[in-house]
């Protein structure tokens, strides 16, 4: 699960988040609730509901085991991505899958910020920095008021828009992370990244702790 810190408390979603695992994952607000209008027959927290929409994979044209990682994009009005078994990194926006990155060669574990943008650390024993440019809702706003409310963004988006999209996110820098050497094998479990000793952090799925020191002279 991963929290939107960022919503617009203006209206009354008051909470947005991904939830994902192995049965796919589901975009969800929690949204304020009058309490003349309280269901008994719905799970109300209090005066709130929680609205759930899966994340329709289908445009893709992919199938994915399971998700494994998911991360709200700051500054870009509710996009995120969500990491894969198949180690495809995905847009999405709301509950629509957006596009689709071939990031690892095998699962993609875990996700990070970053001031750049993002870190993914994968099973095939790489990490990525991943950056983003001019990536915001309003290209998207502006093909939904060309095509109404019945709106689907994959099958009727111009391709200029995707390749705005496409453009926005791109792999910066790249590299191995050197595993301890009587170990054989063994790819990423979750990964963070310390802002303030300026190091990768990396946890294997054979429980190691992989620290990449001043990452931020590798970015350079």
């Amino acid at each position: 699960m991963h929290f939107n810190d960022v919503v617009d408390m203006s209206g009354q979603r008051v909470d947005e988040f991904v939830v994902y695992g192995e049965n796919g994952a589901y975009h969800c607000y929690t949204r304020k609730q009058p309490t003349t209008h309280l269901d008994a027959n719905k799970d109300n927290i209090g005066e709130y509901v929680v609205e759930m929409q899966p994340v329709d994979m289908k445009p893709m044209k992919k199938k994915e085991n399971a998700f494994h990682c998911g991360y709200f994009l700051p500054n870009t009005d509710g996009f995120y991505v969500l990491g894969g078994d198949s180690g495809y990194l995905y847009l999405c926006s709301q509950s629509q899958v957006i596009m689709s990155y071939a990031a690892h060669s095998k699962y993609l574990a875990a996700i990070s910020s970053h001031p750049c943008g993002f870190v993914t650390a994968g099973g095939d024993g790489l990490w990525k920095l991943w950056e983003m440019t001019n990536l915001s809702r309003g290209v998207l706003q502006q093909s939904q008021q060309s095509f109404g409310e019945s709106y689907s963004f994959v099958k009727q988006t111009p391709r200029t828009t995707f390749r705005k999209l496409k453009a926005s996110l791109r792999v910066k820098l790249e590299d191995k992370f050197q595993m301890p050497k009587y170990k054989i094998g063994g790819g990423a479990h979750a990964c963070a990244y310390n802002r303030s000793k300026e190091q990768l952090i990396i946890g294997t799925n054979e429980c190691d702790i992989v620290v990449i020191e001043k990452f931020s002279d590798k970015v350079k």
